[in-house]
This record gives C-alpha cells, structure tokens and sequence, in this order.
C-alpha cells in the first residue's frame, strides 16, 4: 500500500517517509524498480512493458500492474488509443519511453538493479524496502492490528524478526512494550558464543538459536565430525572454516551487499567534513583492501 501510493503521488504521498527510500532531494529522483526480466529496451520493444488506461490506468510490467501519477492516468493516456479489451493503449516504443519518464519509478532489468539500488531493503531482497520504523505514523499503522489483538487477549506474545535491521532496536522494542503491557516479547537475534543480549532490551529472550547451537553441538558425535571434519578440508582445502567465513563476507561486501555499503560510506563521509581532520578524507569503499582487516 504505502508503495503504490508513492507511484501514484511521489513525494506529495503521506506514506512517502514512512519508506526507507535514500532520496536525492531532486524533484526528478524516481524509486529503483529492478525487476524487469531484461533489459528495459528489449521490454519495451516487446510490449511485456506497457501501459492500459481506462478505469485502472497504469504500468503493466511481468510483475503486475502498477499505478501511474495522476496527470499520466487522467491526461497523458487518455490521448492514445486502445486495443483490444484490456484498455492496452497502442504506442510505440519512444512514446511508452516518454510516458515511463513521468512516472516516480524507474523500471530497470533485475540484474543491472543492485548497482542503482536507492532505498534500504531486507539483505539483498530488491521486492522488500524497509519501512521506517522510528516514524511514530509508520509505528502506529504497520503495527494497528498486533496491538488490537493484543487488547483483544487473541495472542500471548510476539515474535520480532532480523531486530538489528532497525534503525533504534532499543527504542522500537521499549514502544512494544509500553503497548503490550506483560504479553511476552522474543526477538530473533543470532548470538556469538561469548554475546550477550543486550541488557537495556525489555524481551524475554531470544527465539532460540544460541540454544539450537548448544542442542546441535550435544547431539554431533565427536567421531562423526572427525568424519565431516575430514570430508571437508579433503574437498575444499580450506584448514580454517574462519578464513571461508571471512572471504564470504568480502564476497557480499563486494557484490549484493555493495550499495548498502557505499551508501553507508558516503553519509559517513558528509557527517565528517564538519572535523579538520577528517574534511579530506577519502570515502571507504565496498574492497577488500578497505575491510578485509577489520572482519
């Protein structure tokens, strides 16, 4: 809902800072659309990239259909003509090019998205974009029904999924509580071996995989790992499971993870032109010669 209003009002729409969209400011910045499954032209050429009018206008792309701003639907496709049932309007490709550049998206081929990317989303999931939930307005719609059942005495308590995505756990969960009263509050959160939950969290607890650790840690025999364990550095040659860890974080740093990380990067930078020492300092890109000595 709240995406769909912003395809059709862009920034004038109430849900517009409830998105985690990492805008420009610019009057022309569109949201990243990567889902075309090729290339934009090739799209456009073989109309699996359309627009229909009548009494649901909008963008028809392999992934449904999507609205268009006012002054596309009620003006601009209007003046085409239509064919068949659908409400298809005929034009060719520079017209339906033309008509895309109004829209507040930018449709683009699912493998060229991840460099374009401008908004947060759930690890490399593109069909996911965050919502903020530090906005009080977001707080209060996204989460209207779990408090109404909470009232209603129909649940027993919560189960908060990937807590370290938000932007203030802390602050989120203290906002859980103070609505849910005793019901119980569990957070997902993968613990190393030596963490602990954070203390200011008010949660029972986690959802259970430090204590999955330790269940599947008691039920491997020792000789069946020898076992593994031998397998493993037979086929791979790796004598450290840590080294794979480590080359695997690099490998998303460098791939899918890579706009999340020079976002982070460049508002970084700006937050230190205030500081002598740092004003000419070069922004830490997504590397491994930037990271690989700090994981």
């Amino acid at each position: 809902m709240f995406l769909r209003d912003f395809m059709v009002n862009g920034f004038a729409s109430r849900y517009s800072t409830y998105l985690d969209l990492r805008h420009s400011g610019q009057e022309d910045w569109k949201v990243a659309f990567p889902f075309l499954p090729e290339p934009y032209d090739a799209c456009l050429e073989k109309g699996t990239l359309t627009f229909v009018a009548g009494d649901s206008p909008g963008l028809v792309t392999p992934s449904g259909t999507w609205p268009v701003p006012r002054d596309v639907a009620g003006g601009e496709l209007k003046n085409f003509p239509r064919r068949g049932g659908d409400g298809t309007i005929e034009a060719n490709k520079t017209e339906k090019h033309r008509l895309v550049r109004m829209l507040n998206m930018h449709p683009m081929y699912w493998r060229y998205g991840n460099a374009q990317i401008n908004y947060r989303r759930f690890f490399m999931v593109n069909d996911l974009i965050a919502v903020r939930q530090e906005n009080e307005n977001a707080f209060r719609d996204t989460h209207a029904l779990l408090f109404r059942l909470a009232s209603e005495g129909i649940i027993d308590g919560v189960r908060i999924d990937h807590i370290d995505g938000l932007y203030d756990p802390t602050g989120y969960l203290q906002s859980i509580r103070s609505r849910l009263g005793g019901l119980k509050v569990y957070v997902e959160k993968v613990l190393s071996r030596n963490e602990a939950l954070h203390p200011d969290w008010p949660v029972e607890g986690t959802t259970g995989y430090d204590f999955m650790y330790a269940l599947d840690s008691f039920l491997v025999s020792n000789d069946g790992f020898s076992q593994v364990l031998r397998t493993y550095l037979g086929l791979t040659g790796q004598a450290s499971f840590g080294k794979v860890v480590e080359e695997c974080k690099l490998a998303n740093i460098e791939g899918g993870l890579r706009p999340d990380v020079d976002f982070v990067s460049s508002t970084l930078k700006k937050a230190m032109e205030g500081y002598p020492e740092a004003y000419d300092a070069p922004p830490l890109r997504s590397t491994r010669s930037s990271w690989s000595s700090s994981l």
